[in-house]
């Protein structure tokens, strides 16, 4: 029982650790680094698209700063997830486009609009 009880304890531990890791659920982690990369954007970014985007903002999307629209990009990926048929069809498409916002914010690049 001692041995069970350390086990869970472990477990819960690493999920603690990862999760402050960075090792967030796809779908979150795509919002969070669309947000900064709308963000970094709206600031620096120069083609046309990006400079239009600069006059409303993160209401270009709906959201009146970074912190609504990531809590609201996460409420919405919650919902697609719970109703999905196969989650995992929509977190492999999270954690693609993660990744590309990612490549792109890494890279000090303002490419395309979310």
């Amino acid at each position: 029982m001692f041995r069970a009880l350390r086990l869970s304890f472990l477990f819960g531990s690493l999920a603690v650790i990862s999760g402050l890791a960075g090792c967030a659920a796809p779908c979150d982690q795509y919002c969070t680094t669309t947000s900064a990369y709308i963000e970094r954007c709206l600031a620096e970014g120069t083609s046309s698209a990006w400079v239009a985007a600069q006059t409303t903002g993160f209401g270009n999307w709906g959201y009146s700063d970074a912190a609504e629209f990531e809590a609201g990009c996460m409420t919405d990926f919650d919902e697609q997830l719970a109703a999905a048929p196969d989650a995992s069809i929509v977190s492999q498409a999270c954690e693609d486009e993660a990744n590309a916002f990612a490549l792109l914010e890494e890279r000090g690049q303002c490419a395309e609009l979310p």
